[in-house]
């Protein structure tokens, strides 16, 4: 954690990125500065050891950070697990896997899905659309 901290004030903030279940130290990192985002697995697609969603919902809900989660490629699987990810102070970002066939679509049905779950109230600085 101090590497971290070290790092984080000498680029002036990171992002923190960790493989498996690593919920209880998003929870220490909140106390840190300059620790902009953290990013995690919620899939067994992009990590075989993916998050419950619920401790990442309750690791981060209300934190200043960025919540990066990464949720395959797979609207059927994804859907399910974005919804319970979901609160409404958290700062998502969802990271789909490529898939050449499916990129449209599934773009279309996470941002659809944003903002019916934000209800048009995104975080502060937030949106379900790019740019």
């Amino acid at each position: 954690m101090p590497y971290n901290q070290k790092i984080a004030d000498a680029f002036d903030g990171v992002a923190v990125h960790s493989c498996g279940r690593w919920a209880h130290t998003m929870l220490k990192l909140r106390g840190f500065k300059n620790i902009i985002m953290v990013d995690c697995a919620l899939q067994t697609d992009p990590d075989p050891t993916p998050h419950a969603p619920e401790e990442v919902r309750q690791a981060m809900k209300g934190s200043t950070m960025i919540t990066k989660v990464r949720v395959g490629s797979d609207a059927v699987l994804f859907i399910p697990v974005l919804e319970r990810v979901f609160d409404p102070s958290l700062r998502l970002v969802v990271h789909l896997d490529f898939s050449a066939e499916r990129a449209r679509e599934n773009y279309q049905v996470v941002t659809d899905m944003l903002a019916r779950l934000y209800d048009g109230s995104y975080p502060p600085g937030f949106s379900a659309a790019p740019g």
